[in-house]
């Protein structure tokens, strides 16, 4: 039985929809993911607020008790903690943005380096190397690296070229 539609118009059946639905989540950026989940947790945060102020409105009606003030604790601490998560949220997405702007040219940094032959388990060993380097190594070795250009230029002018 065909339930859903695509956009072309063509009709698929769930199992069919469900894998078009794994290969969709898996495809998603982190960018994208960050994004969502700013969203949601703004709407989760309204969410609570609306609950909190409108059970201080219609308090009368809930027969002012234990269980009352017990949900005004909740909403109070679940608004917190989503505001909390959604500053951080919207601290990390600002910097994830800042660092795509302000990215260094990868292949400047690393042209020129040396191959290394190297075992089947060393391969992993510096590729975890590589990817946890950090920003300030990478305008190190960027700065040796054109540092060292200028030298050999200079000695070259110099008439010197026993480096």
């Amino acid at each position: 039985m065909k339930i859903w539609k695509t956009k072309s118009g063509e009709k698929i059946d769930a199992k069919e929809f469900a894998k078009r639905f794994k290969e969709g989540l898996q495809s998603i950026t982190p960018l994208q993911r960050l994004q969502h989940e700013q969203r949601a947790t703004f709407i989760m945060l309204v969410g609570y607020l609306i609950g909190l102020v409108s059970l201080i409105i219609f308090r009368k009606e809930f027969a002012v008790s234990w269980f009352t003030y017990a949900l005004m604790i909740i909403f109070v601490g679940a608004a917190y903690g989503q505001g909390i998560k959604l500053f951080a949220l919207m601290t990390q997405l600002k910097l994830f943005k800042d660092m795509g702007n302000n990215s260094l040219d990868l292949d400047k940094v690393l042209e020129g380096l040396e191959e290394v032959p190297m075992d089947e388990g060393e391969g992993a060993k510096v590729l975890d190397e590589v990817v946890n380097i950090s920003e300030e190594q990478l305008i190190d070795i960027a700065e040796n690296k054109f540092r060292k250009e200028i030298d050999e230029r200079r000695l070259k002018e110099d008439g010197n070229n026993d480096i």
